[in-house]
């Protein structure tokens, strides 16, 4: 089956374990091709990772979402935030102004 979105995970393992159950990331396979962060945080080439994605989920660890990374992904419209602060996420800003 062709899939419409991809989904970026940018999850740590612990955060991974902790807020996703093997019956949701099923789920979610099923409808959205996966595309899995995997190794240290600081690693993670996140353009990369967000490039084509239509949506993202983040949580605990995830590096900061910056200007020029939000700006090079446009298509990244929801991101899901089921773990810790939005505030260190984000620029001020994050869509202009």
């Amino acid at each position: 089956m062709d899939k419409d979105h991809t989904v970026a995970l940018l999850l740590t393992d612990t955060t991974r374990e902790m807020v996703l159950t093997p019956a949701v990331e099923e789920r979610l396979a099923e409808i959205a091709e996966i595309r899995s962060a995997s190794g240290p945080p600081e690693t993670w080439d996140m353009p990369a990772l967000l490039q084509g994605a239509t949506a993202c989920i983040t949580g605990w660890g995830t590096p900061h979402l910056s200007r020029p990374v939000l700006a090079a992904c446009p298509d990244v419209h929801p991101v899901a935030h089921p773990a810790g602060s939005l505030r260190t996420l984000f620029p001020a800003s994050p869509f202009g102004g």
